[in-house]
């Protein structure tokens, strides 16, 4: 390769106005050098900047030593530049010629600022030739787009130097077309609930324009302002339902569709149970490998059913419940006094780590836990439970659990309503029983009276509910109860089994036989 030996530059001074620019050209010596790459620097970039191309710019009066170095062997080579202000005393604007190249405008549309095209013209043509304005140094006024035609625009000169006249202004014409609405659009990405109303503000009308523009508008008409929201247009559960509406523009009808969906009933969390080893250890579980477990059992004031050979194990003076190595499990004897929200529990490390949670509702179904399925509510038995054979035993070092607290005429009026499942009569009437009992006395007086669309529709369930079981839902001295009716014998009729109106009409006939026989017996009486 050739190194490089040195550099120069085709100027070693320079005399720039504010504004100006000017390039410098690097030689690098020799001409055959491997690499003539050079780097370019100013001592005062305030005063005059250069490019990686050698291209000073002149930015403010002052003095600058512009440098070039070479990137083989760094030898340099400098220019002196010295910047002044220019003299403008003589440059007065004569007159201004202006264009517009944007075409025609729509209505509605602004005008665009960046095609307007303004020239001054000076008055010594010759030392000052005309030149473009920048948009600071002129103003545009009377442009209107609120309708179609031809419009005139006034540009005025509004820059420092002196003018021929004052003010110094010219014209320029822009044609102004009607913007046709070619597509409506409605869009409403709310998601209502029952009791909710839409109004005609949660709607956006969007225009589209021939031109491409678009605009939002409130000119429209909503029949259906207010409208409220009800369990019909609502599926059973957690699933959306699409509800229909339309809006009213320019004559058209354009429909758009919301999402409905129910309001899930929502476990308020409570007081939580923590079952641990001063539990287990003083618990009535077998002590002993070898001595199984009675089924019945009781773990920190909870009764428990134990399945299989359950026993505690006592390490370190830790002690844990086991069960053999085979499946097992425990679940909670009798309900709780109010709802799951959370079951967990830990098991030892080095034991088998495949027990599994279920929950239950009456003690005999059961579902696998998730917090999901637990916010349902309703369900008061869980069961930990070990299947299948394993080389290790099992070692529960806690049991936590939470139940609910507190509730309110709402949440429960959503658990009353939130699903429609065959013969909840029978599943889910005594659980809102003590879900309303649970709650403040203003609240259950809130749920007795209130004409609130989703606690009144919940109520009117739950009447149902009741009289379908041949009784009474009432409300008295701070509670809510279930009455026998005077119509339950009649019940089963009313239900229309098959067996129970049998059972019922044979009655009947034995007691129309009865008043036969008995009419007979008093007719021959009085006739001896």
């Amino acid at each position: 390769s050739v190194a490089v030996t040195g550099v120069s530059l085709n100027t070693n001074s320079l005399n720039l106005v504010v504004g100006n620019n000017s390039t410098l050209t690097a030689t690098v010596a020799p001409t055959n050098a491997t690499n003539k790459n050079v780097t370019w620097s100013s001592s005062d970039t305030s005063v005059a900047t250069v490019s990686s191309t050698g291209v000073i710019s002149a930015l403010a009066a002052g003095s600058a030593t512009i440098t070039v170095t070479t990137v083989d062997g760094s030898f340099t080579a400098t220019c002196s530049v010295s910047v002044g202000v220019e003299d403008t005393s003589d440059k007065i604007v004569q007159s201004l010629s202006a264009s517009y190249s944007g075409g025609n405008v729509y209505v509605g549309e602004s005008l665009d600022d960046s095609k307007v095209n303004v020239t001054a013209q000076y008055t010594d043509s010759v030392k000052y030739p005309s030149e473009a304005l920048a948009s600071s140094d002129y103003a545009l006024s009377g442009f209107s787009s609120a309708t179609a035609g031809n419009k005139i625009v006034t540009v005025t000169y509004a820059g420092d130097l002196e003018t021929a006249s004052s003010p110094l202004t010219t014209t320029f014409s822009v044609n102004v077309i009607a913007d046709t609405v070619v597509d409506v659009t409605v869009s409403n990405t709310t998601t209502y609930h029952p009791g909710e109303t839409i109004a005609k503000g949660d709607i956006t009308v969007t225009l589209h324009y021939q031109s491409g523009a678009t605009s939002t508008t409130s000119d429209f008409t909503f029949a259906s302002d207010g409208y409220v929201f009800t369990y019909a247009d609502t599926n059973s559960g957690a699933s959306s339902k699409a509800k229909q509406f339309s809006i009213t523009y320019g004559g058209d009808s354009y429909n758009f569709s919301v999402d409905v969906s129910r309001v899930a009933y929502e476990v308020i969390s409570g007081s939580t149970t923590t079952l641990s080893s001063s539990q287990f250890s003083s618990s009535d579980v077998s002590k002993s490998i070898n001595t199984p477990s009675e089924t019945s059992v009781t773990i920190g004031g909870v009764g428990f059913t134990v399945d299989t050979n359950a026993y505690i194990y006592t390490l370190s003076s830790i002690s844990y419940l086991s069960f053999a190595k085979i499946a097992g499990s425990i679940k909670n004897t009798e309900a709780f006094s109010s709802d799951l929200t959370s079951v967990s529990f830990t098991e030892k490390s080095g034991s088998r780590q495949d027990g599994v949670i279920t929950i239950s509702k009456d003690g005999t179904n059961w579902v696998a836990y998730s917090t999901d399925e637990v916010a349902k509510g309703g369900y008061r038995f869980f069961k930990i439970e070990y299947s299948g054979s394993s080389s290790l035993y099992s070692n529960i070092s806690s049991i936590s659990f939470t139940l609910s607290g507190q509730d309110n005429a709402v949440n429960v009026a959503n658990y009353v309503m939130f699903e429609d499942t065959t013969n909840q009569c029978t599943t889910k009437l005594d659980l809102a029983i003590d879900k309303l009992n649970s709650m403040s006395e203003a609240d259950k007086s809130t749920f007795w009276t209130s004409s609130d669309y989703v606690i009144a529709t919940a109520r009117e369930r739950l009447l149902a509910w009741a009289a379908h079981e041949g009784a009474e839902l009432t409300y008295s001295d701070g509670e809510f109860q279930i009455n026998t009716s005077n119509l339950l014998v009649f019940n089963p009729l009313i239900k229309g089994t098959a067996d129970s109106i049998l059972i019922i009409v044979i009655g009947m006939s034995l007691l129309s036989v009865a008043g036969v026989v008995g009419f007979k017996f008093w007719r021959r009486r009085r006739e001896n």
